[in-house]
């Protein structure tokens, strides 16, 4: 599995385990060699559909040798009415991987322990994955930071129901 993949799957599971223990993700830190500054810091982003910050993430950015990549990693909101809400409803552990710096940057999704990446495969859109590890990586404190909130509502419903087909693997 590239770094890449290995990188957005430790994010996922920092995600899920501060979902799981139902812990303060802003607590959270990740020190990864690939990540500008070297760490990430976990947040709460705005649930559009509530309006609580009760939505789980990390913005972060990967250095890909000279490349910069801002990202965003965020949890599924279950509240949305959408088959992957439902799905989280039902106990999927589902997070949206977004490219900040594209208009359409949706790039794919980490489900249950595997890597979706948006893209073609002949005529239809379907997804290409990647079994992933999910073993939990150690958590540490973090220094506490004010972090802007960011607000689901930005994000068209169309465009998070369109994200299955959305071709654009913006990771390579």
């Amino acid at each position: 599995m590239n770094w890449k993949i290995q990188l957005l799957v430790l994010v996922y599971l920092l995600i899920f385990n501060s979902k799981q223990a139902n812990s303060d993700i802003t607590k959270v830190v990740l020190a990864h060699p690939k990540i500008k500054g070297g760490k990430i810091n976990g947040r709460w982003f705005k649930n559009s559909v509530t309006g609580q910050r009760t939505l789980r993430g990390f913005d972060f950015v990967a250095i890909d040798g000279n490349k910069e990549i801002p990202l965003r990693m965020i949890e599924q909101n279950p509240n949305k009415n959408s088959r992957y809400a439902e799905m989280a409803k039902a106990g999927s552990k589902i997070a949206w991987v977004i490219r900040q710096d594209l208009e359409n940057g949706f790039i794919g999704r980490v489900q249950d322990g595997q890597w979706y990446k948006s893209g073609y495969e002949t005529q239809a859109f379907k997804y290409q994955h990647h079994t992933a590890q999910t073993t939990p990586p150690p958590t540490q404190p973090m220094e506490l930071q004010e972090l802007p909130v960011v607000d689901d509502a930005e994000i068209p419903e169309f465009v998070i129901r369109a994200l299955a087909e959305v071709p654009y693997d913006g990771l390579d």
